[in-house]
């Protein structure tokens, strides 16, 4: 899809409801006890290591877009792409449920620090 050209003002976004921070925080809940009752947690497990997870997830997803996001082979109706982005969620949500770390009240502040940065800040390209 591309792009809308037309920039929209601060005043034109919605802050991150509370509701939305609760959800994002209720999905982080229940995919961590789902990886908790798999057996991923039965021992201590290392922050580089569970980064690495999330880093391999992000391969993934580029290596389905290179290979022309085929049907995925695990979850149906899925595409490749698709099924890799809902990985590198249940890793991130699995890995802040660890480590206490309040997802949806992060993105709710990160979102609204990025109000106060310019348009296309830092002289990034991409």
């Amino acid at each position: 899809m591309p792009c809308d050209k037309r920039y929209p003002t601060i005043s034109e976004f919605d802050d991150i409801p509370d509701f939305l921070a609760d959800g994002i925080n209720r999905a982080v809940e229940v995919v961590h006890k789902l990886a908790v009752a798999k057996g991923w947690w039965d021992t201590p497990r290392d922050d580089l290591a569970l980064h690495m997870l999330i880093v391999t997830e992000v391969a993934e997803a580029s290596e389905a877009y290179r290979n022309g996001n085929p049907q995925s082979t695990h979850a149906v109706a899925l595409r490749s792409i698709d099924e890799e982005m809902a990985d590198i969620c249940i890793r991130v949500f699995d890995y802040c449920a660890a480590r206490g770390i309040d997802l949806g009240l992060a993105i709710q502040r990160k979102h609204a620090f990025n109000y106060t940065r310019p348009h296309r800040h830092g002289g990034k390209l991409g």
